[in-house]
């Protein structure tokens, strides 16, 4: 029988850093973090072995989300978003082309 499991780790200020999931021992999934020293999070990235699927997510330093993306087989799987400080949209890529 398969088994999966969670895994946690922590940067020395009590911060998520890394949580992947294995299966039978090994990983398939991992997600990580990096913050700005005010302790906002910077980034997000999730990979997942299954698919070759990655995703980003970013913030700016103010807590407004930033960017985010995700990319499957080397191939943007969905649109790539981005905003500014205020929130307000910059542009949506969905078809490779920058607007």
């Amino acid at each position: 029988m398969s088994k999966t499991e969670k895994h946690l780790d922590y940067y020395p200020n009590g911060e998520k850093f890394r949580e992947y999931t294995s299966k039978d021992g090994k990983e398939i999934e991992k997600t990580l973090w990096t913050y700005y020293e005010n302790g906002q999070k910077s980034s997000e990235s999730t990979f997942k072995k299954d698919g070759n699927e990655i995703s980003y997510k970013k913030w700016h330093e103010n807590g407004q989300k930033k960017s985010e993306e995700t990319w499957k087989y080397g191939r943007l799987l969905s649109s790539i978003k981005m905003w500014d400080e205020d929130g307000m949209e910059l542009f949506q890529n969905t078809d490779g082309e920058w607007c």
